[in-house]
């Protein structure tokens, strides 16, 4: 698995993106958002791989970041309710399933927004066990939360405890749900 340097510490990028990254040149997929960044081990490893990428994160976390080497430039989220990026990757790990209900919505504004038609979203989530766990999804309730803002599955994975969509944008032009009227994900 590789690693990523972020100031003293080593982290890996997550499993889902280490094993579909070799696709994302068959994929058409050069510009990528990572949309709720964290400590941006997805950012700066797909950055050195030599994709264009920008990292979006709340107020808070951009502070804990603190300045950050140019590779990856970074975004305050409410930025993105004004933009129109047209990336052809949104990439948001582990932060759907920690949201409630209304707030996955304004994420989900925020991912179509800024992403190309026929883009693609890479949602990967803290997978539902038999036992269940917090903040936890199954495949048909990640799909089910997704399709509604015109993201339709094109490739699903899973590890022992994550589970990964990646969705297709389609070209259609939907009336989104009604509750994106306020967009903020703060």
């Amino acid at each position: 698995m590789p690693r990523v340097q972020i100031g003293p510490a080593v982290h890996r990028p997550s499993p889902l993106v280490a094993r579909w990254v070799n696709n994302f040149p068959r994929w058409g997929i050069q510009r990528i958002l990572d949309l709720g960044a964290g400590n941006l081990r997805n950012s700066l490893y797909l950055a050195e791989l030599g994709f264009s990428l920008w990292a979006a994160e709340l107020p808070a976390q951009l502070a804990r970041l603190g300045p950050q080497p140019g590779l990856v430039p970074l975004l305050d989220t409410r930025l993105l309710q004004r933009t129109r990026l047209q990336m052809d990757l949104v990439l948001c790990t582990y932060v759907l399933n920690i949201l409630p209900p209304m707030k996955q919505g304004s994420l989900l504004a925020l991912c179509r927004r800024n992403l190309k038609e026929g883009g693609f979203l890479c949602l990967e989530v803290r997978k539902k066990g038999e036992a269940g766990s917090l903040n936890a999804l199954s495949a048909s309730e990640l799909m089910s939360i997704a399709h509604p803002w015109g993201f339709h599955p094109a490739a699903l994975e899973e590890g022992p405890t994550w589970l990964g969509v990646l969705f297709h944008r389609t070209r259609k032009s939907r009336k989104l749900p009604a509750l994106v009227s306020k967009m903020n994900i703060e």
